[in-house]
């Protein structure tokens, strides 16, 4: 059995001290995105804590502390390594 890839939701340096001003918004500072233009999303497993890696999702089982996929613009999903996350 392969060991999913998986990193700390606090590699992004996440700032949540922003308030949403909209409905879809950047997962990890909070920033409104807009749907037409380009960002990317993550995955977000464990409650909340780690990154699913994308080309791990074939081995991932969901379950109850499944996140789903995130907007996250592209500045931010930098911080993690674009390699994490994948085109909107």
């Amino acid at each position: 059995m392969r060991l999913l890839r998986t990193i700390p939701i606090s590699t992004g340096d996440p700032d949540y001290r922003r308030r949403p001003t909209t409905d879809y918004y950047c997962v990890n500072c909070h920033k409104p995105l807009d749907r037409t233009k380009r960002h990317r999303l993550i995955h977000i497993i464990d409650g909340g804590s780690l990154v699913l890696h994308p080309d791990d999702e074939h081995g991932y089982r969901s379950d109850n502390a499944d996140c789903g996929l995130h907007p996250i613009g592209t500045d931010c999903a930098k911080r993690y390594g674009l390699e994490w996350s994948v085109e909107a």
